[in-house]
Parts: structure tokens; sequence; C-alpha cells
């Protein structure tokens, strides 16, 4: 259940990469990781690939990214972010300064 992993991961103290590519978590599954990662302060490295993520989910990723100041690298290749969630994502990084690779 992802909603319990990301509250795990929100707690997290220990792991730094993650990789949840193929796992089917769509824009809810973003969601939920999202608020974990507004407050985890340990995870550099997160990859969400082929995970049927649209807009909604970018959305909320970017807005996490606001606040997250630990996360070096997002991968979110083979989604569907459209437009929107560029847009979203793009706006993020202007408060963002530790995001390296997206």
């Amino acid at each position: 259940d992802v909603a319990r992993l990301a509250t795990l991961l929100g707690e997290n103290v220990n792991v730094s990469r993650l990789s949840l590519n193929d796992c089917n978590l769509g824009d809810q599954g973003a969601e939920h990781l999202a608020e974990a990662l507004a407050e985890n302060e340990v995870l550099t490295s997160l990859s969400l690939e082929g995970n049927r993520v649209g807009d909604r989910g970018a959305a909320r990723l970017a807005a996490a990214l606001e606040r997250n100041e630990a996360l070096t690298c997002l991968s979110l290749g083979r989604n569907c972010v459209g437009g929107q969630g560029v847009k979203h994502l793009l706006d993020a990084l202007e408060s963002n300064y530790t995001l390296l690779t997206l």
C-alpha cells in the first residue's frame, strides 16, 4: 500500500535512494509520496518511472519540491505528465535549489 510506504518514507532517516519504477502508482500514489517528500530530509534520489503519473500527480510532486531540501534526483520518465504538469515542475524549480536532475 503506497499510503503506508509514504508514511514510512516521511519518517525515514536511513534510506537515501528509492526506486519505485513500474509499480502502477498513478496520480494517487504520487500524491501520497509527495506528502512524504515535503517532510523527508534524507532521501536524495527517487525514481518513479513508468507509473502512470499525470499532471495531477506532477503538480503534487512539484509542491513537495518547493519544500524539500534533500532530493537531488527525481526521475519521472515513461509517465503521462503533460504540459500542465511540466509547468508545475518548472515553477517548483524556481524555489528548489537542491534538485540537480529531473
